[in-house]
């Protein structure tokens, strides 16, 4: 990957997970981390009112799957803190780099085939169609989405002229 990236010129940006991304997914974390042990709460509390009687451990138990599904919903949203967390766009002279996690994708100007931008306030989506086939996508995780993608245009409208 080194000779690949040499090969790319300087480097002249670098564009990492956006701040906006990060904060929505930990308020997500926050609330159902929130929901859960109100859940819990609610099914002591509904047990130790009456721990004997069926419609109350019924109850209880309700509760406590009414609490289990935000923590799921917590842990995907760490999960996806965690694997998109370290992702980044590297602009170079003569192409960019996309790496999320172990996975990298190299692409030099003149293999970009076409890009697709669609914006959704205030989602972003970046698709890079390359030459070959492969795609690349940038989401509303990485920031500056729409810098990239007017560097990219001026790099195609550059090349085209050549």
């Amino acid at each position: 990957m080194l000779e690949q990236t040499a090969k790319l010129g300087r480097l002249e940006s670098v564009h990492g997970v956006a701040k906006s991304y990060l904060r929505r997914v930990l308020i997500v974390a926050a609330v159902c981390l929130l929901v859960f042990a109100w859940g819990l709460y609610l099914a002591y509390a509904e047990y130790r009112h009456n721990p004997i009687s069926f419609p109350q451990i019924k109850d209880a138990v309700g509760f406590f799957v009414c609490g289990i599904v935000p923590l799921g919903v917590f842990f995907f949203a760490l999960w996806a803190v965690f694997r998109k967390g370290n992702a980044t766009v590297r602009i170079y002279e003569h192409g960019l780099v996309h790496a999320v996690g172990r996975q990298t994708q190299i692409c030099e100007w003149e293999d970009i085939q076409n890009i697709f931008i669609e914006i959704n306030s205030p989602k972003y989506l970046l698709q890079i169609q390359k030459l070959d086939g492969e795609v690349i996508l940038l989401t509303e995780a990485i920031e500056d989405i729409p810098q990239i993608a007017e560097r990219i245009d001026r790099e195609i409208a550059r090349l085209s002229e050549e």
